[in-house]
């Protein structure tokens, strides 16, 4: 997972922009030939994947992220030169922490990156007005409406004044449960629907000897996530809109929300001592060894859908002789009884930017259109079952998988709604992020009313430049 979860310009001023860092500078400098350059009709001629002309496209492009990482970049690089057999991608990869004070010298330097990962964000917020826009490569790939055809996750997270400075790669939709299935079957239970099957699930679970579901609520981004999809279960879309300042942390049905989340600690849903340990790897090794039948996770753990990969995890939890079982990942209860129908939340993991420093335009252009705008790299995407791809109708091979009669249908409904979804699981801001994290924790703790809690949130969102 990309916890994620995900994780740059030509004189003398130009040269004292570099020694000091000063990123302002850095984008000033930047405003000239490289941006023409990179609108310029010869720049944006993209031949299709595979034909001839294809083939006779040479240039060489320095690609640098913290994401797919050195272990799956090698292979987009491989279908890429497929297509296009002349042109070199240099994959120079950066761990997540490193990444950004990579860039903070490199954006604007002659040996740095032709093209770049931005994440929704601080980094994109930070370093996208070191990229060109790449509306006009959209346009020319996919029509006048390239809009309709790619995810609007990705397109609304990296449009910064009207310019598209990233196109996502591909993105992850949280708000589900993952239910180990075969324990469920073998059980004859049924996914819960509502809160009170909810808990008497749990006590049919328990009497299993088994934990029901597993929690890591030391991590501030799981609790997030389980408080954002309550808040949608209660009044859909609120949470978004108080994180934008457009809705009170204190309306009544947010004050419910943090009510219900309290409530899984004291009813015998959450397992007890959940708020010290960890998602990643504390409560994900408990479900991965089958002593718990649920866990709150998205769509990035539709890779334990196929049995290589699932096997290999379940030897990671420290299990000897790893069999594969059946994961499903299903709603969220509807804990409030009022019928909204269950939505997903995400974000883009990561959206490739083409620097506008480059003087490597075309093949830039290319290989970002390849990977993020044309069947054949955005199929690549999908096979890797981390990511949803962003074009739209896109679904990843079914070979592989421990149950197709299941997960198939399961994995299509997924990417559908991953690609249509609309709100976003990013809090941008990170003094509200901060303060989400601590309500949540002191809620777990019983140290806070869940109107006091409210009250937090609205103290720190009333703090925050939007």
């Amino acid at each position: 997972m990309s916890i994620t979860g995900s994780r740059w310009r030509r004189t003398r001023a130009c040269q004292a922009a570099l020694v000091g860092l000063t990123l302002a500078a850095l984008a000033a400098c930047g405003s000239g030939s490289g941006t023409s350059n990179a609108s310029s009709s010869d720049a944006l001629a993209v031949p299709q994947p595979g034909s001839a002309e294809a083939k006779t496209v040479k240039g060489t492009v320095n690609w640098w992220g913290w994401s797919p990482g050195v272990s799956v970049a090698p292979l987009y690089v491989k279908a890429f030169n497929e297509a296009y057999p002349n042109i070199k991608v240099n994959f120079k990869f950066y761990d997540y922490n490193q990444y950004s004070p990579a860039l903070r010298t490199g954006v604007g330097s002659p040996s740095g990156p032709d093209v770049f990962d931005l994440e929704p964000g601080g980094i994109a917020r930070q370093y996208g007005r070191f990229g060109t826009d790449l509306t006009p490569l959209a346009q020319k790939v996919l029509g006048s409406d390239w809009k309709d055809k790619l995810s609007p996750l990705g397109a609304d997270a990296f449009t910064q004044d009207g310019k598209l400075k990233a196109l996502s790669v591909g993105s992850g939709g949280a708000g589900t449960l993952v239910i180990n299935k075969t324990l469920f079957d073998r059980w004859g239970l049924k996914p819960p629907t509502t809160l009170d099957e909810w808990v008497s699930t749990c006590k049919a679970i328990k009497a299993k000897g088994k934990t029901c579901f597993v929690h890591g609520a030391k991590d501030a981004w799981v609790n997030r996530d389980l408080i954002q999809a309550i808040s949608n279960s209660i009044a859909p879309g609120k949470f978004a809109k108080a994180v934008q300042g457009q809705a009170k942390w204190t309306d009544p049905d947010l004050v419910q929300a943090l009510s219900v989340y309290r409530s899984l600690f004291g009813n015998g849903i959450m397992q007890p001592g959940a708020a010290g340990i960890t998602q990643y790897n504390d409560a994900q090794n408990k479900f991965m060894a089958q002593d718990a039948a649920m866990i709150m996770q998205g769509t990035w753990e539709l890779g334990n859908y196929k049995a290589q990969a699932q096997t290999a995890g379940i030897k990671s939890a420290g299990v000897s002789s790893p069999k594969p079982f059946v994961e499903q990942l299903v709603p969220l209860p509807d804990v409030a009884g009022k019928g909204n129908k269950p939505y997903l939340f995400g974000d883009p993991d990561f959206g490739l930017t083409v620097n506008a420093r480059s003087k490597n335009q075309r093949a830039a252009n290319i290989f970002v259109a390849w990977y993020t705008l044309t069947k054949q790299g955005q199929q690549v995407v999908a096979d890797q079952y981390t990511q949803v791809p962003s074009l739209k109708g896109i679904t990843p091979a079914t070979q592989g998988l421990v149950d197709p009669s299941v997960q198939v249908t399961s994995l299509r409904n997924l990417g559908t709604q991953v690609q249509n979804a609309t709100e976003h699981r990013q809090v941008a801001y990170p003094d509200l992020m901060t303060a989400i994290g601590d309500a949540a924790s002191a809620l777990a703790s019983g140290s806070k009313t869940p109107q006091a809690a409210a009250q937090d949130l609205q103290t720190a969102s009333d703090g925050v430049s939007r």
